[in-house]
């Protein structure tokens, strides 16, 4: 016991370059993923959910994992809520949370703008949406 207490300092040092060893070989490099571009991953994110929602919709699989369960319930029960007939969808995004939706279908134009909230610890969801009369600048942008 008593050699331990004289060679601690020792002990010490090689526990030391042990450590440091340790860590220089076991440098792992942190994983994240970046949806689109990489200045604004949480932007790009919210339009993506857009899009899927959307597009799911335009299916007739409307998912509760895309748009809020009583969205669903409002869009199944509207009937001016429908996009069966859409041959194209237009996104872009206004701000950091609103996405304005043009449908084009035969009959003529729709347009959305559905409100991407936060819905849930990490988990973006449509939490609001309205119909709304498509402005002439955007149907020249789009076409």
């Amino acid at each position: 016991m008593e050699k331990v207490k004289e060679n601690v300092h020792i002990l010490l040092i090689v526990n030391l370059l042990l450590s440091l060893i340790l860590v220089v070989t076991n440098q792992e490099v942190p994983s994240f993923i970046v949806v689109g571009n990489s200045n604004q991953p949480k932007e790009n994110l919210r339009k993506i959910i857009c899009e899927s929602a959307f597009y799911s919709w335009k299916e007739g699989k409307l998912s509760s994992y895309y748009m809020h369960p009583e969205i669903v319930e409002a869009i199944t029960e509207d009937l001016k809520f429908e996009l069966d007939k859409t041959s194209e969808l237009y996104f872009k995004m206004q701000g950091r949370e609103i996405c304005q939706v043009v449908a084009k279908t035969k009959e003529g134009l729709k347009s959305f703008e559905a409100v991407i909230g936060i819905n849930g610890p990490l988990m973006y969801q449509v939490t609001s949406l309205r119909s709304r009369k498509p402005q002439f600048k955007e149907i020249k942008e789009y076409l």
